[in-house]
C-alpha cells in the first residue's frame, strides 16, 4: 500500500488497517486516523496529547501496557474528559490508548468515584485540565 503516494505502510500500519476494518470502519477512517494521529485538527488526539503534556509523559508510554500510577492515572483522566465532557465514543477512546472499551468505562468510572469523594488531587487535575482544554 502506498501512503500519501511517497512512502509504503509499515507492518504496523497494516496490522492497524486490519483492525480498523474488524471494527467495521473504512479505508477512509483508516486514512483520517493517519492524518490526524498528531495533529491538533483531531479533537480525541489534541485532548489526548494535551492531557499527557499537562502531566509530562509522552503520548506513546500512556498507549504502552506500562502499569506505572502515573501512566495509569494519565489513562483514566483522559479516559473522563474524553467520554464525560467530550462525548466521544468510548470504543474511539479505547482505540487511542489502546486499550479494550471496558477498561475505558472503569477508568472513567475510577475518576468519577475520586471526584464524589471528593478527592483533591483528582478535582485540581480536573479543574486546570478544563481551562487547558477549554483554551486550546
Amino acid at each position: 500500500f502506498m501512503k500519501n503516494k511517497e512512502k509504503m505502510y509499515s507492518e504496523k500500519d497494516i496490522i492497524l488497517a486490519i483492525e480498523f476494518g474488524k471494527r467495521g470502519q473504512s479505508f477512509k477512517d483508516f486514512n483520517m486516523y493517519f492524518k490526524n494521529e498528531n495533529r491538533d485538527e483531531s479533537k480525541p488526539y489534541r485532548i489526548f496529547n494535551t492531557i499527557c503534556s499537562y502531566f509530562k509523559v509522552h503520548p506513546e508510554e500512556v498507549k504502552e501496557r506500562n502499569r506505572d500510577k502515573k501512566l495509569v492515572y494519565v489513562r483514566k483522566i483522559f479516559s473522563y474528559f474524553a467520554t464525560v465532557y467530550f462525548y466521544i465514543k468510548q470504543e474511539d477512546v479505547a482505540f487511542i490508548m489502546r486499550k479494550e472499551r471496558s477498561v475505558v468505562v472503569h477508568y472513567r468510572n475510577c475518576i468519577a468515584d475520586w471526584i464524589d469523594i471528593k478527592d483533591e488531587e483528582t478535582i485540581k487535575d480536573i479543574n486546570n485540565l478544563k481551562q487547558l482544554l477549554n483554551n486550546g
